[in-house]
């Protein structure tokens, strides 16, 4: 897991270790990336789900604490971090060979 830098701007990260790490990135199509560029989370996670056949769109929503005023931050990161390497886990697991 990376280190503590990171940055924000209210909105959540924009700079930083946690930019890159595993729990902030998402399959999507270069023109779904671009078109939601550096727009606020809030906008991002209005699309996120819709028109898509990717549930991991759709599974951002649970990893934030407030519905209401939704920030993508360093505790969602880590959050969705632990689900993606504990589901690597199961579905890798040597004990299932």
């Amino acid at each position: 897991m990376p280190g503590p830098g990171y940055r924000t701007n209210g909105n959540g990260i924009v700079s930083g270790e946690w930019m890159n790490c595993v729990g902030n990135l998402m399959l999507m199509a270069g023109r779904q990336n671009s078109s939601l560029g550096n727009r606020p989370f809030r906008e991002k996670l209005e699309v996120h789900g819709k028109d898509n056949l990717l549930d991991q769109q759709k599974e951002v929503k649970e990893f934030v604490a407030d519905k209401d005023s939704p920030v993508w931050d360093r505790a969602c990161i880590e959050k969705r971090f632990d689900k993606i390497i504990e589901t690597a886990e199961t579905i890798w697991s040597l004990d299932a060979i």
